[in-house]
């Protein structure tokens, strides 16, 4: 009896094993694609890289603010910190922040204190800001921008003073 016990938990634990090692990750294929609207065209694709500023304007920030003014957060869960998301209660801080502290100018000059490039790869807009090493930024997001420019920064006083 035992035996069968044995064997039938050997059993088990191998067609367990089995299956778990069976569903692993998909990888995606890294293939050529088109990332932009529409149907590739090879007509479409512009390759030509241009000089890039940020900029804003007075009626982007009344913009900014009344989109600001109207936010309506959903309530978070009772002690959920940030478990289930960004925090409600948070993000009432952080939008106040935004809306009266923060100087929306005073960043546009500190992202464009680097000279920036733009281009086109495969539909997907690349923007591209250099210094001494030269950085390629092709994310998206502007916290990542952020954490780069201070990586740059650090970089850049690093190989002035020769460390």
């Amino acid at each position: 009896m035992m035996l069968i016990l044995v064997l039938v938990a050997l059993i088990a634990g191998g067609l367990i094993t089995f299956l778990l090692q069976r569903s692993g990750d998909q990888v995606l294929k890294t293939e050529d694609g088109w990332w932009g609207a529409g149907d590739h065209c090879e007509t479409q694709e512009d390759v030509t890289i241009w000089p890039f500023e940020v900029t804003t304007s007075d009626e982007e920030l009344e913009d900014l603010y009344r989109r600001i003014d109207q936010t309506r957060p959903v309530l978070s869960l009772e002690n959920s910190q940030f478990h289930y998301g960004f925090n409600s209660h948070y993000l009432k801080k952080v939008v106040s922040y935004w809306r009266h502290d923060f100087d929306w100018r005073r960043q546009v000059t500190r992202l464009n204190q680097y000279p920036h490039f733009k281009t086109r790869i495969e539909g997907g807009s690349i923007n591209r800001f250099t210094t001494v090493p030269a950085y390629l930024y092709t994310d998206g997001w502007h916290s990542s921008y952020r954490k780069y420019s201070t990586i740059k920064t650090a970089s850049k006083h690093a190989s002035a003073s020769g460390t």
